[in-house]
């Protein structure tokens, strides 16, 4: 091993947050050597044959760390200062972002680009073979711009010394916010609107609301930049209606193309609200909370995989999970009739609304349930079947449905590799085969990560 220079890390980067309690600190340091990287990128050492995770680290560094959570069969450590690295230890990078090593929200800006592909890749093999008892080769990962890559993000609101700050998630402690004026992953629109926002908030002072356990997310904005402009929700901040109209003027008057401000309160699967457009037009809306992939440039790549995917047939698909129908439409492209199904209303009426302005009726039916109760009630045979589940998986009760009905082939498209695991678990054990496993960097900077995979049943 060879020494070198660490102050940078160890006293501006690594400890900034935690300098004024260095005395208690000190009392549970140790000193690590870091042997590989977790499926969520944190670095893994073992002491006395306990696994010990530390993130912002890589294989073959030594660190002194701060034991910050002690738990029967592993330790959860912070990492304070690398000693050494090894003569092979993958390339460190310098943070693009100030924020990195206390916001939660990117775990791998240390580390190259090319690399986050790999290891994600390498990552979603071992979760196959550990959850699902699967032994696949993955293909490499479909790479995205590493930054500015997010067409949403979701903030914060805080107040800190008096003034209302945008804020994330601390990485090691939830509960405590990490003010943030910028954030390099979010969408150069995003980037550009944040601190008119953040000026108007504090000119017309809304009255925020508190985080509770079960209740309330407490008071947030969501940004959602589409079409070339942007679209703001505010989630639970309690607006006078001389400070709505406060607010409103101030952001409609930057510089920003602001398509849309929408004071509101979430309900189920809408958002009662009151929205606000550039020529200072009021009404009173329902915003929908339908689900869009936040990386533009992954999602038509992954789109067209799964058009160009060698299915056997093109008669008719069912797209499961539809959401606003963007994929349901292009296959269209692809298949004679497409069946989506989704639960959330909101969502069906926008993808409604599109087909009826493409004049497409004849070729789509959109579906409003859930897709357990679209199996039990539908006996419809599908050539294919895709299945865009939430990150929990498919539910016991859809994946005993499709060993039923037994569709010939189907891909499934998930962001929880272990999920996917335990899903594909079942369906190889009653004889689907898979083709192939496409894993999508969705979402650069951080461990997560999108996969596709074709299975057929012979």
């Amino acid at each position: 091993m060879r020494g070198i220079v660490t102050q940078f890390y160890s006293l501006r980067f690594w400890t900034g947050p935690f300098s004024e309690h260095l005395e208690i600190l000190r009392m549970n340091e140790t000193v690590l050597v870091i042997s590989t990287l977790s499926t969520q990128g944190e670095g893994i050492a073992r002491v006395e044959g306990k696994a010990v995770f530390t993130p912002f680290t890589l294989p073959g560094e030594v660190w002194r760390v701060r034991i910050s959570d002690r738990k029967k069969n592993y330790d959860r450590a912070f990492p304070i200062e690398m000693i050494e690295r090894g003569d092979d230890s993958p390339e460190r990078i310098m943070p693009a972002c100030p924020y990195f090593g206390s916001c939660g929200g990117c775990q791998l800006q240390h580390m190259p680009y090319e690399s986050q592909l790999e290891w994600k890749r390498l990552w979603l093999q071992d979760t196959f073979r550990r959850v699902g008892h699967i032994q696949i080769e993955a293909n490499p990962a479909v790479s995205s711009p590493p930054w500015e890559y997010r067409n949403k993000i979701t903030l914060s609101l805080r107040i800190v010394q008096g003034k209302i700050v945008f804020a994330f998630h601390h990485v090691q402690q939830p509960n405590r916010p990490v003010a943030v004026n910028d954030c390099p992953i979010a969408h150069p629109l995003i980037r550009q609107c944040m601190p008119f926002v953040i000026q108007a908030l504090n000119q017309s002072r809304p009255r925020l609301r508190q985080a509770e356990r079960g209740r309330s997310q407490g008071s947030r904005v969501q940004f959602h930049a589409a079409g070339g402009k942007i679209s703001l929700v505010f989630f639970d901040a309690v607006f006078s209606s001389s400070a709505a109209d406060a607010l409103s003027d101030k952001i409609f008057q930057a510089d920003v193309p602001i398509s849309e401000i929408v004071l509101g309160e979430a309900s189920g699967d809408k958002v009662r609200s009151v929205s606000y457009y550039p020529d200072q037009e009021l009404i009173d809306s329902n915003a929908g909370s339908a689900f869009f992939q936040v990386n533009d440039a992954i999602r038509e790549r992954l789109y067209q995989y799964i058009l160009d995917l060698p299915f056997r047939k093109k008669k008719s698909a069912l797209d499961g999970y539809c959401g606003a129908g963007l994929l349901t439409r292009r296959l269209a492209e692809r298949f004679e009739h497409i069946t989506g199904v989704e639960s959330n209303s909101s969502a069906v009426e926008e993808a409604l609304g599109q087909i009826e302005m493409n004049h497409s009726e004849d070729d789509i039916t959109f579906v409003n349930q859930t897709m357990e109760d679209f199996f039990e009630q539908n006996n419809e045979s599908f050539d294919v079947v895709i299945l865009n589940p939430p990150r929990a998986g498919l539910s016991e009760t859809v994946r005993r449905q499709l060993l039923q009905k037994m569709p010939p082939e189907m891909a499934v498209i998930s962001c929880h590799p272990a999920a996917l695991a335990r899903d594909l678990r079942v369906l190889t054990g009653q004889g689907y085969e898979i083709q192939s496993v496409q894993p999508f960097d969705m979402f650069p900077q951080t461990y997560h990560l999108e996969t596709v995979v074709h299975v057929i049943h012979p």
